[in-house]
């Protein structure tokens, strides 16, 4: 299994979501602007941005460069279903959220994730 986690990103008086999953040693990230107790409700969307270094499994606190904070929202642990370029299913689990998650390219760096389990 590998990690993952969610990170609240607040800067100035916006707040985004994400999404980083461990891959070959890095963090493949996802930003979205809905977050994690919403995503059962319906598909929404994301954007794919650069991988982050492994330490923001664990990091809180201040960005530097003026870039905000961040704050964990869940972490823990995923299990890959399938994953292609194009597509991603893993399976979550962690003690605030657990269920599965499909990723799918829409164009461009926009993609749709579609979440079916639980956040308390």
């Amino acid at each position: 299994m590998l990690r993952f986690v969610i990170q609240e990103h607040v800067r100035a008086e916006q707040v985004h979501w994400d999404l980083m999953l461990e891959k070959a040693g890095s963090l493949v990230t996802f930003q979205t602007p809905q977050p994690p107790q919403k995503w059962c409700q319906e598909p929404f969307t994301g954007t794919k941005i650069c991988n982050h270094r492994l330490k923001y499994l664990t990091y809180e606190g201040p960005l530097s460069g003026g870039r905000g904070s961040v704050q964990i929202a869940a972490a823990g642990w995923y299990e890959p279903m399938q994953i292609t370029e194009n597509y991603w299913r893993v399976s979550l689990q962690s003690d605030k959220i657990s269920g599965k998650l499909e990723l799918k390219l829409l164009q461009d760096d926009r993609w749709q994730l579609t979440f079916h389990g639980e956040y308390p």
